[in-house]
């Protein structure tokens, strides 16, 4: 999916915030409010996905943080 500048400042706003607290939290429940249909980071939670910043554990429970070295190349930046 080619990524334009909504998706940019979404990313460089609510993602960016959402993946560091993430990150912080060693995790973050598939059932989280803010993530689930309808909450206020539902948005940048996707997009995270989307460009595989996120993971889900092995259990199926917990969102992880993935280190974004690891998918560098697929997100390009001018």
């Amino acid at each position: 999916m080619p990524f334009g500048p909504p998706e940019r400042a979404l990313f460089e706003t609510e993602a960016a915030e959402l993946y560091e607290e993430i990150v912080a939290a060693g995790g973050l429940g598939v059932d989280d409010p803010r993530i689930v249909r309808g909450g206020n980071r539902q948005r940048a939670f996707g997009l995270l996905r989307e460009l595989g910043l996120l993971t889900q554990s092995d259990d199926g429970g917990t969102w992880r943080a993935v280190d974004p070295a690891t998918v560098q190349s697929q997100v390009v930046g001018p």
